[in-house]
């Protein structure tokens, strides 16, 4: 694998390439053993755009993954090209814009310092359950590792994946555009589900350990906490930032997508009419039903069985 190229592995993750970016996978690998009818958009995405792709042995999608957890599948599609932070806003609002956008669509979440595959996959997939913005961190790989992209399930398709190279400078590029920054922090005083939202918002998470640093937490408009029970210190992050996105996205007030006209209802056919009767022929009525007391029950004996047989003693 050469620097120009990106591991993509997990089913529904090379699906959602093969169904959002086709043109950028290089070439494809998947299991010989394994079923392959639900892989069959992805091989005809292969072969519209003439990549080659072939059967291998489980251990060799495992040495091609870097991983056992390659779910019989694995691409190598070119890098993602680094987005900027104004361009990645702009295609947000336009979506938003949209009738039948969600309420998160101009929803952010933010890491700092959260570098975890695993946690940066589940926010991906939480992102793209709610129909939410996209996903901003500091670093120089403009994309998800092959571990992330598994995780998020294919939800790292239909998100923002913008990173940059000052995590503060970029929130404040945020404040400057009309999004709200708002940090996570347990030792935070107010309640998330206090913070009003009415417009575009960016969830700022810091690592489990460390939380948000100085820099960060100097740019955010306020801190909140998620209230909870106290027993334990902390969420874990992707939990964090799946409880702050659901709460962007059941925000009373926020638009909606219209719902769909429901179809007029079809007139029934009319009846037809009856018929006349003959002169001197009383018209048919149906029967009274029997409304007489039913009588005894009549008990019919089972037959006496025969009793089993036994062996006398002599």
């Amino acid at each position: 694998m050469s620097r120009q190229e990106a591991p993509v592995y997990g089913r529904r993750a090379c699906l959602a390439v093969a169904e959002r970016r086709p043109s950028h996978i290089l070439r494809a690998f998947y299991d010989a053993a394994g079923p392959t009818k639900d892989l069959a958009p992805l091989l005809k995405a292969c072969a519209a755009h003439h990549r080659p792709y072939r059967a291998v042995s489980a251990e060799e999608l495992e040495r091609l993954a870097g991983s056992k957890h390659h779910e019989g599948v694995v691409l190598f599609t070119e890098r993602r090209e680094r987005a900027s932070l104004s361009l990645a806003l702009s295609r947000v609002a336009a979506r938003a814009a949209e009738p039948a956008s969600s309420p998160a669509a101009q929803t952010w979440v933010a890491l700092d310092g959260v570098e975890n595959d695993h946690n940066q996959g589940a926010i991906a997939r939480t992102l793209a359950w709610f129909g939410a913005a996209g996903l901003l961190w500091q670093g120089p790989r403009p994309q998800l590792s092959g571990a992330a992209l598994r995780v998020a399930q294919g939800g790292a398709e239909h998100v923002e994946l913008v990173t940059v190279d000052r995590l503060a400078d970029a929130l404040a590029e945020l404040k400057a555009a009309g999004v709200r920054v708002v940090g996570a922090d347990q030792h935070a005083r107010r309640s998330a589900f206090e913070v009003p939202l009415d417009g575009p918002v960016c969830w700022v998470l810091g690592s489990e350990e460390l939380g948000l640093s100085a820099e960060v937490r100097a740019r955010c408009d306020e801190l909140v906490a998620i209230p909870g029970a106290g027993v334990v210190e902390s969420l874990n992050v992707s939990v964090s930032a799946a409880i702050l996105v659901a709460r962007a996205h059941a925000t009373p007030g926020a638009p909606r997508a219209p719902s769909a006209p429901s179809a007029p209802r079809a007139p029934s056919a009319p009846r037809a009419p009856r018929a006349p009767s003959a002169p001197g022929e009383r018209p048919l009525r149906r029967p009274a039903p029997d409304r007489r007391p039913a009588g005894p029950l009549t008990v019919i004996d089972a037959p006496q069985l025969p009793k089993p047989y036994k062996q006398r003693r002599p």
